[in-house]
């Protein structure tokens, strides 16, 4: 084999495509590698939820948010481990992430406004809104491509064969209103 890149992104979940995308906007001459023969990685079996603080839907909720909250929140959890410049860059820069995704390639994210931080009671936490899901796709948009991704886990779905996503489960299991 003997091509030559700009970038080669490895693995194919929510972080490596969004990476692959981006480059290759770019102009770079880009390849995403998969060791598997499903496409998608973690974001596929997880539902592809992502934490984004302070992000544009979260006033809808009546949830309020600032990037201090979320560096309290980050930095509590966190430590020392990673440089506070680079939560900074993440909490400053993820909303902007998420509105580039849905303006340059209609990738778009949804709000999950009962869906806490995982430490909801420490400091900076928040009991919703922080963390947003893929909007649904028409699997008929994918075509065939639509089988090659890694399929969720059979334990996550109902009767081992219906997916759902985090506000379906919701609110299938609190018995909220349409749960039937």
């Amino acid at each position: 084999m003997d091509h030559q890149f700009d970038v080669i992104v490895a693995g194919s979940g929510a972080g490596g495509m969004t990476a692959a995308l981006c480059c290759a906007q770019l102009g770079l001459h880009t390849v995403l590698i998969e060791k598997s023969d499903r496409f998608g990685g973690t974001s596929a079996v997880s539902g592809g939820g992502i934490w984004i603080p302070c992000n544009d839907q979260m006033p809808g909720t009546g949830f309020s948010d600032s990037d201090a909250e979320a560096l309290t929140y980050l930095k509590h959890l966190i430590g020392d481990a990673v440089p506070q410049s680079k939560l900074e860059t993440y909490v400053r820069n993820a909303r902007e992430m998420v509105k580039h995704m849905a303006e340059q390639f209609d990738v778009r994210f949804r709000v999950v406004p009962k869906y806490p931080d995982y430490y909801p009671d420490k400091p900076g936490g928040k009991d919703g809104a922080r963390s947003m899901q893929p909007a649904i796709v028409d699997a008929a948009e994918l075509g065939e491509e639509f089988f090659r991704q890694r399929p969720a886990f059979a334990s996550t779905q109902v009767f081992g064969r219906i997916a759902m996503d985090q506000v379906e489960a919701h609110t299938l299991f609190a018995r909220s209103t349409g749960w039937i």
